[in-house]
């Protein structure tokens, strides 16, 4: 889509483009600047149940405080429009910025500030009633990710170990959990801050009725990324660990099973992310996702450790 196809399309919505910047080419998002100096993002959304899914999400949230794009409508009163048989929305922009990796290992004051963020989502997104089918951390595992992985790196005889303690202990691990709404894709990326202090929380276009744990241990692990060969890094990881933890639990507690299955799950978590890998050809990644699993596997006491 170029600037005159974009700017055409956003007068649907009474806005006169100034400015416009292409962020992200494979999901098609686009930031947005008006005639009044107002900054929007306009971007492709799977489908309008996923739409409305963030609408209500983002009705939710808001309410409670919390900071989170929203659909606006346009001119017509719909919350999306149709482009080339895709379908796109627009929202308001939220200031802010991401904090790196450094920054949070070195900080351990924002690494409660992101469990307490976790929490308060967590609690929000609880009030949402939905019949919705949730997802399986088993099946995505167990179906998809481990032979995905063998016939990518077959002869691993570490990654057998790990496929056969989790055949006889994942699943009794993580049954009987309550499912609800969960953000799907929480880790410092999505997460902004303003003048040192949280300022909203962006991309909900793959929340799912999940395992809130699941949220908890995706950031785990997210957090791992690029210092594994840093044994300094790695063991204030393991501190921070547990003061991400303490912030959840300001505003949300955890059952002890689900503190438990931690080291599970961040597991799963690192198979689902070498099978994407895998699958989308980038073969360095996966095996990094790989390494990333293994020493999560080999260091079972340090993380279960409280």
């Amino acid at each position: 889509m170029n600037s005159s196809d974009l700017a055409k399309i956003l007068t649907t919505y009474n806005i006169t483009v100034i400015n416009s910047e292409r962020l992200e080419s494979t999901n098609n998002v686009y930031k947005i600047c008006d005639s009044n100096n107002m900054v929007y993002i306009f971007k492709e959304i799977r489908d309008k149940d996923k739409l409305n899914l963030i609408l209500t999400i983002s009705n939710k949230l808001n309410k409670h405080g919390i900071n989170i794009s929203k659909p606006i409508p346009n001119n017509s009163g719909r919350y999306y429009v149709d482009v080339e048989e895709k379908i796109y929305y627009l929202s308001n922009y939220i200031e802010g910025e991401t904090l790196s990796h450094e920054f949070i290992n070195n900080n351990d004051f924002i690494v409660e500030i992101y469990g307490e963020v976790l929490g308060r989502i967590h609690m929000s997104l609880n009030e949402i009633i939905s019949e919705a089918d949730h997802t399986s951390l088993v099946k995505d595992v167990f179906e998809w990710g481990i032979p995905i992985i063998k016939k990518n790196n077959p002869g691993d005889s570490l990654f057998t170990k790990i496929e056969r303690r989790l055949i006889v202990e994942f699943n009794s691990v993580v049954i009987g959990f309550d499912y609800q709404y969960i953000h799907r894709d929480y880790h410092p990326g999505n997460v902004l801050f303003q003048d040192g202090k949280f300022s909203g929380i962006i991309d909900f276009d793959i929340s799912v009725k999940g395992m809130r744990i699941f949220d908890v241990c995706y950031f785990l692990t997210s957090t791992l990324a690029d210092i594994l060969s840093d044994e300094e890094k790695i063991n204030r990881w393991l501190v921070y660990k547990n003061k991400f933890l303490m912030g959840y639990e300001k505003t949300n507690k955890l059952h002890q099973c689900e503190k438990d299955s931690i080291w599970y799950i961040m597991l799963g978590i690192e198979i689902i992310f070498a099978a994407w890998f895998f699958e989308n050809k980038d073969n360095k990644r996966a095996n990094y996702a790989l390494d990333i699993l293994k020493w999560i596997y080999l260091n079972e006491e340090k993380i279960t450790a409280t």
